[in-house]
Order: structure tokens, then C-alpha cells, then sequence
């Protein structure tokens, strides 16, 4: 998952540590990142709470205030978009390596079944060799006690 970090978020934003919930960061190698999900909604927030101050206090809207706030959503939805991106780009990976499994052990049963059928068609051959043997050995000890009870 893509994570921005807290640094380019307080620049992009001007939202302090402070202001956070301690939940949302998260720390990866002692450096602090956030959500770009939280991201957004934190900026969310903070742009629904200067415009009620600026709304109240009767002011006009400043056009950088605006230009800034569009940037920071530029930049957190890209970082979103990647996210979930990498997030389908690693499913397609696995689901690739699924499907190449499957179909590698499909190959190695369809292997397994020729061979049980040759096995099996090697069973009865030799099974029919040694009917064929027991036959002509039953014919030749039939015909060698035939010939000793002729001479008796």
C-alpha cells in the first residue's frame, strides 16, 4: 500500500502533528507516513472548517487558498489511484501464479493418468502372457503324463 509522507502532507497541507490523531500515522523505518485515504479526509475537514471561519467572519475567498487545496487533492488522489493500482497490479500477480499452478498440476495428473493407463494396459498383457504360459504348461504336462501312461 502507498503511503505519503507525513512530511509532503504537512507541506502540501499546513496540518500539524498536532492537529492528527495519533492513529493515523504510521511509521515505517522512523519516518512518519499517513494514509492517503486519511489524507484526504483530513484535508477534507480542515478546508470545511477555514471555509465556515471564512463564511462567519464575512471574508472573500483567496484564489491561492483554492489553487492550493485543488494540488493537495491532485496529489493525494494520484497517490490513492497508485495505491489501489499496486494493490491490483500484486492480485493479478498471484491470480497469474494461481492459474500457471493449476494448469502445471493438470499437465502433471493428465501425465499421471497416461501412465497409470499404460501400466494398466502392461497388466494385462502380461496377465494375458501368463494365461498363455499356464496354458501351453498345462498342455505339455498333459501330453508328457499321456505319453508316460502309454508306455506303463
Amino acid at each position: 500500500m502507498s503511503l505519503v509522507a507525513f512530511e509532503d502532507f504537512c507541506n502540501l497541507t499546513g496540518i500539524s502533528e498536532e492537529e492528527l490523531d495519533a492513529n493515523t500515522l504510521k511509521v515505517k523505518n522512523e519516518k512518519k507516513y499517513i494514509a492517503p485515504a486519511d489524507a484526504i479526509n483530513i484535508f477534507l475537514k480542515k478546508i470545511e472548517n477555514q471555509l465556515l471561519a471564512i463564511d462567519m467572519n464575512g471574508e472573500i475567498l483567496e484564489p491561492i487558498f483554492l489553487e492550493r487545496s485543488l494540488q493537495a487533492f491532485t496529489f493525494f488522489y494520484e497517490t490513492l489511484l497508485k495505491s489501489k493500482i499496486e494493490g491490483s497490479s500484486n492480485a493479478l500477480g498471484e491470480n497469474q501464479l494461481l492459474k500457471d499452478t493449476l494448469v502445471s498440476l493438470q499437465e502433471e495428473c493428465q501425465k499421471y493418468q497416461n501412465k497409470i493407463q499404460e501400466l494398466q494396459k502392461e497388466l494385462l498383457q502380461k496377465n494375458e502372457e501368463i494365461e498363455f504360459l499356464n496354458r501351453k504348461y498345462k498342455l505339455m504336462w498333459g501330453k508328457v503324463s499321456n505319453i508316460g501312461n502309454l508306455k506303463v
